[in-house]
């Protein structure tokens, strides 16, 4: 485990190699066995200007039987990063988004926070690395003021607040999957 942290703070980036195998992580990303379906996440962005085919293209998984190991997988990583980190009141964890970016994909700089009337439910973000780091070049997730060297592996899993500004540079080639949820509880404010 790799902790990115600044100073004493609630801004850390915390990272687990291997909790996914090369092949688990192939599983996922060819989709077979897999119910996908249109995510509509990103459309509220559109109003803020950027262009949408900058955007990754995303599916939502659908929980089955078949997927419900991912789901045990990553409900066991949030909780065990926020019982030793955060100790945010989570209730229940989003569903599960796979990502794929291509050559020009990329995401702005932001926070994964809603912006509803009474602040977010959004507490954690965690990403699942589904591709292998040579395979892709550019694609690299930073966060505004914080080290970015961070084990971005195929197969790791990053989690750090859902208020942290962040970004992915544009992908300039290859292919890059990865898994995002939420933990949510209730609101900050």
């Amino acid at each position: 485990m790799i902790e990115n942290k600044k100073s004493n703070s609630m801004i850390r980036v915390i990272s687990y190699p291997n909790v996914f195998t090369p092949e688990e992580c192939n599983k996922i990303t060819s989709l077979k066995g897999l119910n996908l379906q249109e995510s509509s996440v990103y459309i509220q962005n559109k109003v803020q200007g950027l262009a949408p085919s900058s955007y990754p293209n995303a599916k939502d998984i659908t929980p089955t039987k078949e997927t419900q190991w991912i789901e045990k997988r990553i409900e066991h990583i949030l909780e065990t990063v926020n019982n030793s980190y955060f100790k945010f009141d989570i209730r229940c964890m989003s569903g599960l988004r796979i990502n794929k970016y291509e050559k020009g994909s990329y995401f702005d700089w932001h926070v994964d926070m809603s912006n509803i009337k009474d602040g977010s439910l959004r507490k954690l973000t965690l990403l699942v690395m589904l591709s292998k780091r040579d395979s892709y070049k550019g694609g690299d997730l930073r966060w505004w003021g914080v080290n970015n060297n961070i084990n971005d592996e195929q197969g790791s899993v990053i989690v750090f607040p859902s208020y942290m500004l962040h970004s992915v540079t544009h992908l300039l080639e290859g292919l890059r999957y990865s898994i995002v949820c939420m933990a949510m509880g209730p609101s900050f404010v």
